[in-house]
């Protein structure tokens, strides 16, 4: 946390907090949060379902969320050197946290291995890493009925959204 807020421009930081948490237990209120940003973190958590359902609770009713992570692989070694909990996710299974969360409109995408593992001295991982396919999530934050009866209306779960990145 230091160093990320010493890479902080004191113009910069003024909307930006950095605050130490359990990704389970998130230290935040309901609902403060425009978007989330979750990159290759949900691997390393204990109950991802639950970490999944803390992102939501922070989130505003239509917030965003982004998460990247990885696809199911057998890279056994990313348990030893990484402290992975989890060797990946399968999509269908992702989906389903992402809806008793209370998103809508999940949008989930297979993609390239990460470029590299982001410590210069571990090329060894970086080659490694070639062989592990990320897995791109949008999803939206489900706007708060307007009332007990109201229905989710039809055409909201379209499907023709697309992922930007870079």
């Amino acid at each position: 946390l230091r160093k990320a807020r010493g890479r902080m421009s004191e113009a910069e930081s003024r909307h930006v907090h950095f605050v130490r948490g359990e990704l389970e237990a998130l230290p935040l209120a309901d609902g403060v949060a425009d978007g989330v940003v979750a990159s290759l973190v949900l691997h390393h958590t204990a109950r991802p379902g639950e970490a999944v359902r803390e992102m939501a609770r922070i989130l505003k009713p239509g917030g965003r969320l982004v998460l990247v992570d990885f696809l199911p692989h057998q890279e056994e070694w990313l348990r030893d050197e990484e402290g992975d909990v989890w060797l990946g996710f399968e999509p269908d299974a992702l989906k389903k946290w992402l809806e008793r969360a209370g998103f809508s409109r999940p949008l989930i995408e297979e993609g390239p291995p990460p470029a590299r593992s982001g410590r210069r001295a571990r090329p060894g991982a970086d080659r490694r890493l070639k062989r592990v396919r990320l897995l791109w999530v949008e999803a939206e934050k489900r706007p708060e009925k307007s009332s007990p009866g109201a229905k989710t209306r039809k055409g909201d779960r379209d499907g023709q959204r697309k992922v930007q990145r870079g």
